[in-house]
């Protein structure tokens, strides 16, 4: 092939490139030599060309094309599939090829521009519709395209799917509403129409995709003309369709399009293997069998691009009759070849941003001196790095962007490519999770850039207050979970209803906590006001303490999209005059108020009191409640006229919908009951929760094995009970439970202490038991473990002040490898030897969570053998052991799992409150580099409360507990049932976010003047 044939066309948007001029094999070459090429087609037509603005002809055209696109893909409803159409169809760095080639052929024959539009907006919106569907994860899994965040990964793979379904008919529809029927016949639509329902159909691009996933070497030519030449082909053949072109002219565009499709395909292909430094094994590429070049090479695929180039212009020699108007066609073969030369010239391919990255991660170095095996090891460090730097910017973002955020700021630190690249997925990560630490606004800040596809935020706010709400609420918004907000006022409410109004997802924790903190009713006005799309709100803090003026009449603003609200306090008078229907103000005395909050499905309210009439008004309002959880915890004894009673309990779920039922009475301030309602209660609400699910009930002290096993044999569809303070719940109640249709999979039976092994025999029946809580049931003792280790599923296993011992727990070895949490807090007839009779000789345990509190015979000798065993535990609780000491915390932080990693660094909570042998030996244990995961340490501030406070104020964002407290979020007792924190790993996240080098003078200076004293 002659150097002649190559030299044509310039690229689209410039007059003229750079080819090297010696070489026919033009890719093979090493890019070195240029000279410029004029533009030239052939001796006779080069007086014509010389005429032609190509850069014009295109600019204007794709200018044209995007109007007209942007008209046809308008935001409407549903806004949200809207939405993810036009960021396809509409998207950055699309070259618009399939419309601009069907517009060029329709006036290489003649047609009007006009004509050819709507068929073009088609075909975008075909090809936009294509790529969604390509790029998810289960086709090509791809989290980027052209440099920007994929369609699925903005917004969610079910609505990109959707996307993608809207987009093939609307092209269709856009074909025949928008096409002038005065220039184009009613036939030539038609097969226009046929022609790219043939294209993009089961023996089109449906079957490259689908050979494609199949693999496989002898499949490639068809994968790239099936998945890529039958775009091309579509899109020149239906301009020649829609312009009147004969028969034979179609036969022509059909190979010249589909030559061009292919061309372009191969050359990225070759693009992405040259710039690629590291070369992937050679059977690897062959087995997976997507392109030319996995398959046969970057040589071969060179010459398979120099075919493709010729045989598409050799079709077009076929139109010469039509002169310059075929130059733009003639332009599509040498931009989609020559684009190659001129992105192969630069070495690099990459989505991150030119600027420096807004903020740096900096690795902290792990030692001050270096010998030379040492230095040598850094400075193959340093030519990894720079090696990293040759992988593609696509290959970095499909591996990072599937990390979450403290993965994320870990990878960062790493190397500067790592950081530039997590610096720029920063600005499009559609989730922001953060909740192992309570970040300062100067460590927020550079985490959060601005980002216009950020759609969930979860913080924990422990150390923010109202001047970060400019740098977190942002409009595009869709969830937000704010943790720990004492520091925050009302202006929170107010800034978030001013700003999301797409929010759909509300949390707020603890607001406005600190005294001189204020909530205004005005505040929660604009919060309902703003957020008309709001599905799910929770509030959980005082409300009555701020809010009580008005509060009724603010709800009116509520979304009527509202279908879950949680308040974690109000007043049982309160929710009585929000949801009663009463007249409206400055209405006529006939006209009643419509219903306020009436597609609520879950009501989860913690009161002062559970009441009659508040149980009556909540049952008769909502008429689509499916959840409703009500808590109460009374500072008096309630009265008869402020208490629940078999009359409150029979007027539940009068609309038959209730799936879930929970009644708790909290003792936290008082020791009090329903003391009102007794087995009549149970039969009277059993009458209308057949088709209960889930039912929770807590301090219904009348209540006797009758009334308990009322509910059992009514609720056919139950697969979670909780019952606490069941104090006349017998070992009866289970006596018959084989005999009925539950599946029970949670079962919670907590302060029942009548309740003996014999119970539990018969309630493993329930074989698919997931979660058993038994804790206080201070009768259970061995015979209990026989029944328990027969369930092959279960995954948490509560056993707190039972009667068991150490040779009862190694009946647990059945299901030891199954559980997730386990907790014996309490069980004083435990020893040391508990430890080896659970775990030695297990493997691949999954427990991630131990309780051993509270028991007066364990010692550092059961700790040292928990760490010989290897349990993977991420949480342990060992409070008032007197015989925990130093050895213990030196032991789990010298813990391994294998031989090349120290475990001790998976645990995030270790609670070691008023446990007897702990001395500021082991705070030297619990700084820098043991235990770089913890998140929670509890401790007794009266070991020495300097080293304590230097401790905490060394490591800010480790929670060091000295009062007593629980620590941690308390999955078990959650009112709305059992929840498993999923808790992400976090590795060294401390020390990434940190900058500068450990100094630990403060610990020091603490240690020497306790040395002196």
């Amino acid at each position: 092939m002659g150097v002649s044939s190559l030299i044509a066309i310039p690229s689209p948007l410039t007059t003229s490139i750079y080819l090297p001029v010696k070489s026919p094999n033009l890719y093979t070459k090493k890019l070195g030599k240029m000279s410029k090429i004029q533009c030239s087609l052939s001796v006779s037509s080069q007086s014509k060309t010389a005429q032609f603005d190509l850069k014009t002809y295109w600019t204007t055209l794709i200018g044209e094309i995007n109007q007209e696109l942007d008209r046809a893909v308008p935001i409407q409803y549903p806004d949200k599939i809207y939405e993810a159409m036009r960021y396809s169809v509409l998207a950055k760095g699309a070259k618009r090829a399939p419309p601009v080639m069907c517009v060029a052929a329709c006036e290489l024959f003649g047609g009007n521009r006009l004509a050819a539009f709507p068929t073009a907006c088609a075909l975008e919106m075909v090809h936009a519709a294509s790529l969604i569907h390509d790029d998810l994860p289960c086709m090509d899994d791809d989290p980027s395209r052209r440099g920007q965040p994929s369609n699925h990964t903005i917004y969610g793979v079910d609505m990109a799917i959707l996307a993608g379904d809207a987009l093939f008919p609307l092209g269709f529809s856009h074909i025949v509403s928008q096409t002038p029927s005065d220039l184009v016949p009613e036939p030539r639509l038609l097969r226009v129409i046929a022609e790219i329902a043939r294209a993009v159909g089961s023996t089109g691009m449906a079957a490259g995709q689908f050979l494609d996933l199949e693999g496989g070497p002898n499949a490639v030519e068809f994968v790239q003309e099936k998945k890529y030449g039958e775009m091309g082909e579509c899109s020149a053949v239906c301009g020649g369709l829609l312009a009147g072109a004969t028969d034979d002219e179609i036969r022509r565009l059909r190979r010249y399009g589909r030559a061009v499709g292919v061309l372009y395909q191969v050359v990225d292909d070759i693009l992405e293997a040259k710039t690629m430094k590291s070369k992937l094994d050679e059977e690897e590429k062959r087995k997976k069998g997507k392109s030319y070049v996995a398959v046969y090479g970057v040589e071969k695929a060179t010459e398979v691009a120099e075919e493709l180039r010729a045989k598409a212009k050799k079709e077009l020699d076929g139109f010469e009759k039509y002169g310059e108007s075929v130059v733009p066609l003639y332009s599509f073969v040498d931009y989609a070849a020559d684009r190659g030369i001129i992105e192969a010239s630069q070495c690099s391919v990459s989505i991150i941003s030119p600027n420096p990255p807004p903020y740096r991660f900096k690795a902290k170095p792990l030692r001050k001196m270096a010998s030379p095996e040492e230095e040598e090891e850094e400075q193959e460090e340093e030519e990894e790095e720079e090696s990293l730097d040759q992988l593609p910017g696509t290959v970095l973002a499909t591996i990072i962007s599937k990390l979450d955020m403290a993965s994320i700021c870990s990878v960062a630190s790493t190397c500067k490519t790592f950081n530039a690249c997590a610096s720029h997925i920063l600005t499009f990560i559609p989730s922001f999770h953060l909740l192992d630490i309570a970040p300062s606004i100067d460590l927020l800040k550079p985490l959060m850039p601005p980002n216009p596809y950020l759609k969930s935020l979860k913080l924990d706010c422990a150390r923010l207050d109202d001047s970060a709400t400019n740098v977190f609420v942002r409009d595009s918004l869709h969830e937000l979970y704010f943790h720990n907000c004492a520091n925050f006022s009302g202006k929170l409410l107010s800034e978030i209803g001013g700003k999301c109004a797409d929010l759909r997802y509300l949390y707020l924790g603890s607001v406005a906590e600190k005294r001189g903190r204020p909530i205004h009713i005005s505040d929660l006005e604009e919060l309902l006001r703003g957020c008309t799309q709001l599905e799910e709100l929770i509030l959980m803090f005082d409300v009555p303490l701020f809010l009580r003026h008005k509060f009724a009449q603010v709800w009116a603003l509520a979304s009527e999209k509202l279908t879950s609200l949680e308040i974690g306090c109000v007043s049982s008078v309160m929710v009585t005059e929000l949801l009663s229907p009463s007249l409206g103000h400055h209405r006529s005395p006939n006209h009643v108020r419509p219903p306020i909050l009436p597609g609520i499905q879950k009501l989860c309210l913690s009161v002062d009191y559970i009441t009659d009439t508040m149980v009556s008004t909540i049952s008769n309002v909502l008429m689509s409640l499916t959840h409703l959880d009500l808590r109460d915890a009374p500072l008096i004894e309630p009265t008869s006229a402020y208490d629940l009673t078999n009359s409150g309990l029979q007027q539940i779920n009068q609309h038959g919908k209730l799936k879930h039922l929970s009644l708790v009475r909290s003792q936290e301030f008082l020791i009090t009951y329903f003391r009102r309602v007794n087995d009549l209660g149970m039969l009277l609400m059993a009458d209308n929760c057949a088709n209960m699910e889930s039912i929770c009930l807590g301090g219904f002290c009348r209540v006797t094995d009758t009334g308990f096993k009322t509910i059992l044999h009514s609720c056919s569809s139950l697969y979670k009970l909780r019952v606490s303070y069941g104090t006349h719940l017998t070992d009866l109640v289970f006596h018959d439970i084989s005999a009925t249709s539950l599946s029970l999979t949670h079962v919670s039976l907590r302060w029942c202490n009548l309740l003996t092994n014999h119970a539990i025999k018969n309630l493993v029946s329930n074989m698919r038991l997931k979660i058993l809580d038994l804790r206080d049931c201070k009768h259970l003792g061995d015979g209990a473990l026989i029944s328990i280790s027969t369930l092959p599923e279960l995954k948490i296993l509560l056993l707190d002040g039972s009667d068991i011992s150490d040779f009862g727990l190694s009946y647990l070895r059945g299901v030891i490898n199954s559980l997730v949490s386990l907790s014996v807090r309490g069980c004083k007839r435990l020893t040391d030897k508990c430890i080896s009779a659970l775990f030695e000789g297990s493997s691949k345990l999954e427990l991630q969570q131990l309780d051993l509190s509270n028991l007066p015979n364990l010692s550092d000798n059961g700790v040292l053998t928990l760490a010989k065993c290897r349990v993977p535990i991420s949480e342990l609780r060992m409070r008032q052991c007197p015989l925990i000491g130093d050895a213990s915390v030196m032991a789990l932080a010298s813990m391994q799992v294998d031989e090349n990693r120290w475990h001790g660094c998976r645990l995030r909570l270790l609670d070691l409150y008023n446990c007897g042998g702990i001395t500021q030996l082991s705070f030297w244990w619990l700084k820098k580099p043991y235990f770089p995961r913890l998140r929670w340490l509890g401790v007794t501030g009266s070991v020495s409360r300097d080293i304590v406070d230097a401790l905490a104020r060394n490591r800010p964002f480790l929670r060091v507990a000295c009062q007593a407290e629980e620590l941690g979020f308390n999955q078990w007792d959650n009112s709305h049932g059992f929840y498993m924190h999923d808790y992400d790993e976090v590795d060294e996240l401390e020390q990434l976010l940190e900058e500068g080098e450990y100094i630990d003078e403060e610990m020091m200076d603490v240690d020497n003047d306790a040395e002196l004293l």
